[in-house]
């Protein structure tokens, strides 16, 4: 599993004075519980007959996570993306039980909706889930909080001007 720290070092709290108020505004680019989960369900729902890694993508605006293969064809990939599929067939029970005992995983199917509590708690956007019609893949996009954005884009700018880009 990628390391804890490395995923650290990708993540920035940004604190924002709000007038009026005694408390500040405090959201990260990332919320790590959102990230970590993800890549606990990479791990758990791989298929470790196939010789295909788990990629994890890193962007200025985005972080993906594509895992093969996706989701079994019995589940609503609408239902799914809305966190409402509580499946209890497991594709790597061993794997589940060993996260449960460092807790790592409750495993009681909460996964993507606890993805989508601590995105909406930071107030970050939804994420994306992407298969094909066979589910040979999975990607999970987790896309950057909107107050990030603007500085990322002027950093991209910023260095596509010195390299000549």
């Amino acid at each position: 599993m990628a390391d804890k720290k490395y995923i650290k070092t990708v993540i920035e709290e940004k604190v924002v004075k709000v007038d009026g108020r005694a408390e500040a505004d405090r959201f990260f680019n990332y919320p790590y519980n959102a990230l970590e989960e993800a890549l606990v369900n990479a791990v758990l729902h791989k298929n470790y007959k196939e010789d295909v890694p788990i990629e994890i993508r890193i962007y200025l605006d985005q972080i993906q996570i594509i895992n093969f293969p996706g989701p079994d064809h019995y589940i609503d990939m609408e239902k799914f993306a809305a966190g409402k599929v509580r499946e209890r067939r497991y594709r790597n029970p061993k794997i589940g039980e060993f996260f449960k005992e460092i807790d790592l995983s409750e495993k009681k199917s909460t996964g993507i909706s606890k993805i989508l509590r601590e995105l909406k708690r930071n107030g970050s956007p939804l994420p994306e889930f992407e298969t094909d019609v066979d589910r040979t893949y999975m990607i999970t996009t987790i896309r950057i909080h909107e107050k990030f954005r603007t500085e990322n884009e002027n950093f991209a700018q910023k260095n596509e001007r010195s390299f000549g880009a």
